[in-house]
């Protein structure tokens, strides 16, 4: 699956784009989800939308979890409102602060001298440049103490607007990390943020990771490969039970030592590997660690124990994952729980178009062809019922229309163009229901690159559609790696190996690109 509108929304914070957030949270109203409700609350507080913000809150205080921050919005807006709670703007920063709360001159200077400092220094110990261009100018800090609700703005605020305590260099550490290097996995991006905070902070003070119940959720195999594989994290989990336990903060103790474990295992450029191929969500992390640790299970040891990966009993690839998907597929039949058909669309997809990937040379005499077939089969009938409950969200309308183009090579050349239509009409719903839905767009090229000229098709349109993504975002992988086969098509074989060379530059193990690379052009 591409990214529901919640995950959407949160992409969109993320990166800045708060209209764009707002409007992908309004689309994931449908299921009142109260963190999503609580989110556009704060949007359009930040937004003057006070209205509307005031429609949120109502809503929200329907629920009985998240009151102490409801309390705390209610208590914002009656402050925004009044002009107690004032937005003052420096040269580089914005703070949100109740007058007495304003620092020294000299508070600030220091403060924005370590922050450079981290900010040249973090990339040089990752190794990689940071995925976001950051100046120190563009660093915003909310100078709200922590005791005064700093916490929840650093939760609710873009990702240039970082909470730092000025007196916690292992803070400031673990924010930059967080502003260099995005991602959507926030199990990931956690672990990174407090291995760096950790490692090299002189001054942090650490973390209370000493809590109750954590060992349970240590033994939960599922959870983990839940919030590793699909980011399922803080404030998801952040019920009033969990904060009574105290384990909340276990979380954050998993993913800091998960990820400790595999930089151990095999080096920090290694584990950036991972970390960049599945920021963006399209890549299965589970994927990467087969392809960059040799098995894919290496997410189910408890990272504490150390525990060397399995020499004994490693399953390939192809059966763990068919595991999995017989796995979901019971627990949506039992539970008929929507998440979990989410889920099980987004394994089921990546399932087929690995076994695709296997059995595109050898057809019907590969072993695999004939688990292809069928989880081709399932995942069509997996998608169209999650298109009964989502029937707005265009990533499954892509999804379809990307499966009918696997079907298509399985299809005699006379029924071929139906199942081209069928996709052109997934795609066409897609773009009707977001016309920037960049994932769409590609689809749409990849169609137009097999489409006879005569029914619109051509590699001509296919480039304005890879053009009109890579425009928005020069780094898409599909559309630069769709670009550079359309290249290969034109008999341009040198300039295509260059794109597809930049794709693995920036995803590695990008299937096409790879496959294309591997076979030299």
């Amino acid at each position: 699956m591409r990214m529901s509108w919640e995950k959407r929304g949160d992409f969109c914070w993320l990166e800045g784009d708060v209209d764009g957030a707002i409007r992908a949270y309004e689309r994931a109203r449908d299921g009142d989800v109260p963190r999503v409700l609580m989110y556009l609350a704060l949007l359009y507080l930040l937004t003057g939308k006070s209205t509307k913000a005031a429609d949120m809150l109502a809503t929200v205080k329907r629920w009985n979890i998240f009151d102490f921050t409801v309390r705390e919005i209610e208590k914002r807006a009656e402050e925004v409102l009044s002009g107690k709670l004032k937005v003052v703007r420096f040269p580089s920063v914005v703070g949100w602060f109740y007058e007495d709360d304003a620092l020294p001159a000299h508070e600030y200077t220091k403060a924005f001298e370590r922050m450079s400092l981290w900010v040249k220094q973090i990339p040089q110990i990752a190794g990689r440049r940071a995925w976001t261009p950051v100046l120190l100018a563009e660093i915003v800090s909310t100078l709200t103490p922590f005791s005064r609700g700093g916490v929840l703005l650093r939760s609710i605020l873009p990702k240039v607007e970082i909470a730092v305590s000025f007196l916690d260099e292992g803070t400031m550490i673990h924010e930059i990390t967080h502003v260099l290097y995005p991602s959507v996995n926030l199990f990931l991006t956690e672990g990174l943020a407090l291995f760096f905070q950790e490692k090299f902070a002189k001054e942090s003070k650490g973390w209370p990771f000493t809590v109750s119940g954590f060992s349970q959720w240590q033994g939960d195999k599922g959870l983990v490969e839940e919030m590793v594989e699909e980011s399922l994290f803080a404030p998801r989990f952040f019920t009033d039970e969990h904060l009574v336990a105290g384990e909340a903060m276990g979380y954050y103790k998993l993913a800091w030592e998960w990820v400790s474990f595999l930089v151990e295992k095999g080096g920090m450029d290694k584990f950036m590997d991972l970390y960049e191929a599945t920021s963006y969500g399209d890549v299965s992390v589970r994927e990467m660690l087969i392809r960059l640790y040799g098995t894919g299970n290496v997410w189910l040891v408890p990272p504490s124990s150390r525990v060397s990966f399995s020499q004994d009993r490693e399953e390939t690839q192809e059966v763990s994952q068919e595991e999995e998907l017989i796995e979901l597929e019971k627990n949506w039949k039992e539970k008929k729980d929507t998440d979990v058909l989410a889920r099980l669309c987004r394994r089921g997809f990546q399932f087929v178009n690995y076994l695709r990937g296997c059995t595109f040379e050898e057809r019907e005499k590969h072993p695999l062809f004939g688990l292809f077939t069928k989880y081709l089969e399932k995942e069509k009938t997996w998608l169209k019922e999650a298109l009964k409950h989502w029937p707005d969200d265009p990533g499954f309308h892509c999804l379809l229309a990307d499966l009918y183009g696997l079907e298509i090579e399985l299809l005699p050349e006379e029924k071929r163009m139906a199942n081209a239509l069928l996709m052109q009409s997934e795609v066409k719903k897609a773009l009707t229901l977001d016309p920037d839905f960049l994932d769409a767009w590609v689809t749409l090229g990849r169609i137009l690159l097999f489409t006879p000229k005569i029914f619109g098709g051509g590699i001509t349109r296919a480039r304005e559609c890879f053009a009109k993504v890579l425009a928005k975002d020069s780094e898409h992988a599909d559309a630069l790696a769709w670009d550079g086969y359309a290249d290969w098509m034109e008999g341009k074989k040198e300039a295509a190996l260059k794109k597809w060379e930049k794709v693995l530059s920036v995803c590695p193990g990008h299937l096409l690109a790879s496959q294309m690379r591997a076979k030299g052009g």
